[in-house]
């Protein structure tokens, strides 16, 4: 449970596009006994949000089965929504996530799905999951035609257990993913759309999360650990897209680096990490604490939605956080303001944005 809760810290769904509806999903941390994956709202671009209901998906038998940890979000250029689960696959929405169907049949099957993300225009997607068994080998699923269909890849380390990370397109036909194999990490890319891959090795023994900025060559990978615990994180840059990472050294002793998202296209990023919210806009270079109702908890990810800052922080004063990126651009600073449940209830990990 240790790696797939950090590993669900990692994959987060970010869109950088404004739209009427807000969905917003996650689970109950109150209902340990059901881990119920829930669904919230907003259409105030998340001042409020309703209160989270769970995923009740159909078959084609006619069961409901019972979806437990989801593992992101995507809304593609036909506004469907696609959540990927931990035990129950892939689930697949046409109405704004009223109802929800298993996607079930070849390529599917029995998976367990971590991450999932569309291109830009929402036309491509990519999948990293797994079969069942513990033993069994990472597969990747891909579809160019906004989840209508896919179909199965070779995994880049084929034979292997692989422990995925974060997906993060770089434009419309170019992707990053990170992944961990034994105590090793790695960021890949690829230009064919997960047909191949160049592999770059990191240092980092989690999954890092990985923020490419869409239009831009750049780009930030960050991971933590060393060894087999917790520990220093360790952050990384591109300026060619993807195509060679270096070491930002200055940053190598700050603790567990757990999420990382674009700011803008000019070398904004905000992180979500251990001690805090934090951001940088010089490419990573140099950061700043951002302070968040007094309190100074840790968070377990973070999202920028057009000029929205999202960050979660499931300790301390639990809840959802609010703040603009126009504040951080002027002032250099943004308190976030409190607008999720202030309890270890409210769990909103990933978000997507309807048209």
């Amino acid at each position: 449970m240790r790696t797939l809760f950090c590993l669900l810290l990692l994959a987060l769904f970010v869109t950088t596009s404004h739209g009427s509806t807000w969905i917003g999903v996650g689970w109950n941390g109150a209902l340990q006994d059901q881990k119920r994956c829930l669904v919230w709202r907003s259409t105030d671009e998340g001042k409020t949000w309703t209160k989270g209901s769970p995923i009740i998906p159909t078959s084609t038998n006619g069961t409901t089965p019972n979806v437990t940890i989801c593992g992101g979000i995507a809304v593609t250029s036909n506004n469907n929504l696609f959540v990927s689960t931990y035990q129950q696959g892939l689930l697949k929405s046409t109405d704004g996530g009223v109802s929800w169907k298993v996607m079930e049949g070849h390529p599917f099957g029995p998976m367990r799905q971590w991450s999932i993300a569309f291109s830009p225009n929402g036309k491509n997607g990519l999948i990293l999951g797994q079969r069942p068994g513990p033993t069994d080998p990472g597969i990747v699923l891909v579809s160019n035609d906004s989840g209508d269909s896919w179909k199965i890849l070779n995994a880049p380390f084929p034979g292997v257990v692989p422990l995925w990370g974060a997906i993060s397109w770089v434009n419309d036909t170019s992707v990053a993913v990170t992944l961990s194999v034994g105590y090793t990490s790695w960021v890949l890319l690829s230009h064919t759309q997960g047909q191949s891959w160049q592999k770059t090795k990191l240092i980092s023994t989690f999954p890092p999360d990985v923020a490419m900025v869409p239009g831009t060559s750049f780009g930030l990978v960050g991971g933590s650990g060393q060894g087999n615990s917790w520990g220093a994180s360790y952050l990384w840059k591109s300026t060619d897209a993807g195509n060679t990472w270096a070491q930002i050294t200055s940053y190598k002793n700050r603790a567990s680096l757990v999420s990382l998202c674009p700011l803008d296209k000019t070398g904004g990023f905000l992180g979500a990490a251990e001690f805090g919210i934090q951001f940088t806009h010089d490419h990573g270079a140099t950061w700043k604490n951002i302070t968040y109702g007094g309190y100074s908890s840790g968070a377990t990810h973070c999202s920028v939605v057009g000029d929205v800052v999202l960050a979660m922080s499931p300790s301390g004063k639990c809840g959802l956080w609010r703040g603009t990126v126009s504040d951080l651009k002027l002032k250099q600073t943004c308190n976030l303001e409190i607008v999720g449940e202030q309890n270890y209830a409210f769990q909103m990990y990933y978000v997507a944005v309807l048209p």
